[in-house]
């Protein structure tokens, strides 16, 4: 199914995952008749609750979530989590675990800072494969053992759960959106370019680390992200100058851009000519009929309505005289 059931953090829980050292810091068995409660409690680690069977009410950091049996969840540092009623009887594998990264000189491990939490968001559920509760079952054996040898085989199955758990989740998210992420990503700005983008929102998006989506987004596209918004709102302006009575401030709020200077100063950027030269030539509909007239307007700044357009031309000019 969809991705792992949070309130808040969205997709960064799997780059802190993915780029972290992680240290188990406790796992139980908590097991609860038709009726029963699990009072709420508040957790300072990273928590998933793995749900083999049962069905009840779950509230997590305050918002009613279905507990069902087959289901994983995951509660972050700082929130709270408890179940009000159980309608069949519910068994959860509670695992606790903390984030650790090289601190600042790289010489000693610390904490990972939870995600910030957006209180509107919540993501779907992911399915608790028989893989990941087989494991479960493995983790809570060795871990109750008390050896540090076994705790330390519990640390590398641990790390086997989290890969699969990442897995699933890429897997789910291709799933949804019938690409791999780097062009989900690019259907999501070709869907969004209006608004503010992060490039760290857009690695989300895609399951990547921002670094790695950057280099491998301008490898796969010949561009970085900021130039292919950029030349979204840019066309889009251009359309709207063509087809509309509306003025180039509002143009440029249209587009994403609050500033209608900076619109101006990277429209012309863009394409050599200010949005008023450009929005006058089109409307008083200068057209040539040869290359050499052609060249001649671009040299003073004015594109042409329409123009013969030459096999040798590059790019950047079919760009500025198509529609």
């Amino acid at each position: 199914m969809g991705t792992l059931t949070t309130i808040g953090p969205s997709h960064e829980w799997k780059h802190q995952v993915a780029h972290s050292t992680a240290r188990l810091t406790s796992i139980e068995r908590i097991s609860k008749a038709s009726g029963g409660q699990l009072p709420q409690q508040l957790t300072d680690s990273m928590t998933l609750l793995l749900c083999k069977q049962g069905e009840g009410v779950l509230r997590l950091d305050g918002h009613e979530l279905t507990l069902r049996g087959g289901r994983i969840y995951l509660c972050m540092p700082g929130q709270t989590f408890g179940i009000e009623r159980v309608f069949a009887a519910a068994e959860l594998t509670l695992i606790r675990f903390d984030l650790y990264q090289p601190g600042e000189g790289g010489e000693a491990l610390a904490r990972v800072a939870a995600p910030r939490v957006d209180e509107r968001s919540r993501q779907g559920e992911m399915t608790l494969s028989d893989e990941v509760a087989r494991l479960s079952d493995r983790l809570l054996e060795h871990w109750t053992a008390g050896s540090e040898l076994e705790r330390f085989r519990c640390a590398a199955d641990f790390y086997t759960m989290l890969y699969l758990l990442l897995k699933q989740e890429q897997d789910a998210n291709r799933d949804e959106h019938g690409q791999d992420p780097l062009a989900a990503a690019k259907a999501y700005i070709d869907g969004h370019y209006e608004e503010n983008i992060a490039a760290d929102q857009l690695a989300n998006i895609a399951g990547l680390s921002a670094k790695y989506f950057m280099d491998a987004f301008k490898k796969r596209y010949g561009q970085t992200t900021a130039d292919y918004i950029a030349g979204l709102r840019m066309s889009k302006a251009k359309r709207l100058m063509t087809a509309s009575p509306m003025l180039l401030r509002d143009i440029a709020h249209e587009v994403g851009y609050q500033d209608e200077f900076y619109f101006s100063r990277k429209f012309k950027r863009y394409f050599g000519v200010s949005p008023s030269v450009y929005l006058a030539n089109r409307r008083r509909k200068i057209a040539t009929y040869s290359n050499g007239a052609t060249g001649v307007l671009l040299a003073l700044g004015i594109v042409p309505y329409a123009a013969p357009l030459h096999p040798k031309w590059g790019g950047l000019l079919h760009a500025a005289l198509r529609p």
